[in-house]
């Protein structure tokens, strides 16, 4: 620990001579107040040369806060070139003094291993003493550490007690967490709340008032979903969007595919492709998986865009390499026959594959269809059928369609013309790219079928929609199962 501390002063005794003695060394409180309060008025202005002029000389006369905000600097690289070392061995000299901006710095580099080694119950320590002073950043840092047991023992009411007496300063990133605290989607969290969306609204607005902070770009995100599905508060279609808007333009990659989203399906704002390309582009130049996927989708349908199988397959695969499930069965799709691309059955096996080990219906789907038609494994319908319904489960409206086929003709499953109509159905009912072949084959089924099995028919797809294809087939067959034994029960009274 002492050779570390000597080596960290060794830095900025470098860079300042008279450093070495600047900790202990008080600075002149006459004067060094004002020049203080000019340093930080002008490094709020971004004037960076005219905060170091003054942060420097009171630094080495050992002022402890201009110390710290000397150390913020050459973190950030401001006015400077970024020097961990000398940004360390400054707040170094300023915890040492007892400052809480020092001990909170010096708190984040035990806490991340930055400039220092990685030791979370010394940050836990530091952010102790800074937070005792009040630091809210050094309360909110030292509750996400109670929060998961690092450094400390865990303690889920300490941390949310730490939160809210950040989040009382006005310190964004508390009020955010405040808000995931008591926000339902949350819920699983490490640590959360009884859940209460009216809360979780209150806490997410006193935070996105604040654009321009780490916090305030995630409540915005999260506050737009709410006002756009009317959680929590009325629903506000104009106020989502306005909210995407302010936390894509401060960086929230999250937000600029909501943005995306919204523009493609024409959710709360009117349907403009070109948009919604727009912020897709914006966000997987930061390498974000979903906003490939779906630039991958809108090449390949040619929405607001030339269609290219080309430009789809690079998007997909570039997000199936960043482990999206659903590009991982796209790609895998396209490598079938017909698919786009040169037919590869094992690339096509492997990505599918991949894709159903994160339990994704389109993995199944794709599965399903390889033995199916045994492309590079050998055939079987059985099989097939199963991944069918097991996508189907899952709301996969092709895998309902295929699954019918299957029942039509008795492939892998037993004949049954009743399932097949009940499938079409909950296919059609999704209303998407299968909405015409879904009516298609509903309309041939139906005029096969008597009035008794339309009824049984229907009755399945309600059941289906209550529940899903799988649990609704599994009563549907026991019905059977039961009405069957009453028949023959009744056969043998009558012998």
């Amino acid at each position: 620990m002492i050779r570390v501390r000597v080596l960290l002063c060794v830095a900025a005794c470098l860079l300042f001579p008279g450093f070495a003695n600047a900790a202990t060394k008080p600075a002149d409180a006459a004067g060094s107040s004002a020049s203080l309060r000019a340093g930080m008025d002008a490094l709020a202005r971004k004037d960076y040369a005219a905060a170091l002029a003054h942060f420097r000389p009171l630094a080495k006369a050992g002022n402890a806060e201009a110390q710290a905000q000397l150390a913020r600097m050459y973190f950030y690289g401001q006015g400077v070139r970024s020097d961990l070392g000398t940004s360390t061995a400054l707040y170094r000299m300023s915890a040492e003094q007892g400052n809480a901006d020092g001990e909170y710095g010096l708190g984040v580099g035990y806490d991340r291993g930055e400039g220092l080694p990685q030791n979370y119950s010394l940050a836990a320590q530091l952010y102790e003493r800074s937070a005792k002073q009040g630091n809210a950043k050094a309360q909110y840092n030292l509750g996400v550490l109670t929060e998961y047991g690092h450094g400390v023992p865990q303690d889920c009411d300490a941390a949310v007690r730490l939160f809210r007496e950040s989040a009382a300063q006005g310190y964004a990133t508390a009020e955010y967490a405040m808000g995931k605290q008591y926000d339902e989607y949350y819920a699983g969290d490490t640590c959360s709340l009884p859940h209460d969306n009216v809360e979780a609204v209150k806490w997410y607005r006193l935070a996105a008032a604040q654009p321009g902070t780490d916090g305030g770009k995630e409540a915005a995100n999260n506050l737009a979903v709410m006002y756009n599905y009317g959680e929590g508060t009325s629903r506000d279609a104009d106020g989502a969007m306005a909210l995407y808007r302010q936390a894509a333009k401060d960086g929230n990659v999250t937000a600029m595919v909501n943005l995306g989203k919204s523009y493609e399906f024409g959710d709360g704002v009117r349907k403009d492709y070109r948009e919604a390309l727009k912020w897709y582009r914006l966000a997987a130049k930061t390498g974000d998986d979903q906003a490939e996927n779906n630039l991958g989708m809108m090449y390949q349908h040619g929405w607001g865009v030339k269609k290219s199988v080309e430009m789809a397959a690079q998007y997909f695969l570039a997000a199936a390499k960043h482990g999206n499930a659903y590009a991982q069965a796209n790609i895998g799709l396209m490598y079938l026959p017909d698919g786009g691309l040169s037919r590869d059955d094992k690339k096509s096996f492997a990505w599918c594959t991949r894709a159903a080990d994160q339990g994704n219906p389109n993995g199944y789907n794709c599965l399903g269809m390889i033995y199916s038609f045994g492309y590079g494994v050998g055939k079987d319908s059985e099989r097939a059928a199963n991944f069918f319904a097991f996508a189907a489960s899952r709301g996969n409206s092709s895998a309902m369609l295929n699954l019918a086929v299957c029942f039509l003709n008795g492939t892998g499953c037993r004949k049954d013309p009743v399932v097949a109509l009940a499938l079409s159905q909950l296919a059609f009912a999704k209303h998407d790219s299968e909405e015409s072949t879904a009516r298609s084959y509903s309309e041939s089924i139906t005029a096969q079928l008597s009035a008794e099995q339309l009824g049984s028919a229907t009755r399945l797809y309600a059941d289906m929609r209550k529940t899903n294809v799988i649990q609704a087939l599994d009563s549907y067959r026991a019905l059977a199962k039961t009405k069957a034994a009453i028949e023959a029960s009744r056969d043998g009274r009558h012998r």
